[in-house]
């Protein structure tokens, strides 16, 4: 064998390794919470957990930008962590009326991978015309939903929630 075929073995078996290794999802990194003017942040044990929204009063009709993010905070170099699709269950509840959408979802359980002091970001589809909020004040409101270990007895549900509002 040549020298040049030796390499691009070792190449080859390395990513391969690299792919056994961290074979959950690893979910994109470089994006971090959203830069928007409405954030509120709440840390628990070795996360982070920060909601954001572009703004604080929207109009009617008007798709809602929201997002939630995760970072880990721990000493060690990334967590291993299981979840269903998402790592947030999400909800909307009207403050001075009547009014309640959850968000929930049904897959199979998934790992991945959160790295330390790296914001995982996920973006919520508070799209229309599947939300149609009429005016009023809301309360988003957000709870992670993973496990550290492959064991619902680890889950990791940190609330956090902020306040938003519709007009005319």
């Amino acid at each position: 064998m040549s020298a040049k075929w030796k390499k691009g073995v070792g190449i080859v078996a390395v990513v391969l390794i690299g792919i056994w290794l961290f074979g959950g999802k690893v979910y994109e990194c470089v994006r971090g919470p959203m830069e928007g003017s409405h954030r509120v942040t709440v840390e628990e044990g070795d996360f982070q957990v920060t909601l954001s929204s572009e703004k604080e009063i929207y109009t009617v009709g008007e798709d809602l930008q929201v997002s939630g993010s995760i970072t880990y905070t721990g000493v060690k170099p990334f967590s291993k962590v299981y979840h269903k699709g998402i790592m947030f269950i999400h909800f909307i509840r009207g403050i001075d009326h009547e009014y309640e959408k959850g968000f929930f979802y049904r897959e199979p359980l998934v790992s991945s991978y959160l790295f330390r002091d790296v914001s995982h970001r996920e973006d919520f589809g508070f799209a229309q015309p599947y939300v149609q909020l009429p005016p009023g004040k809301y309360s988003i409101e957000v709870v992670t939903d993973f496990w550290i270990k492959d064991d619902p007895r680890s889950e990791v549900a940190i609330p956090i929630q902020i306040e938003i509002e519709v007009v005319e």
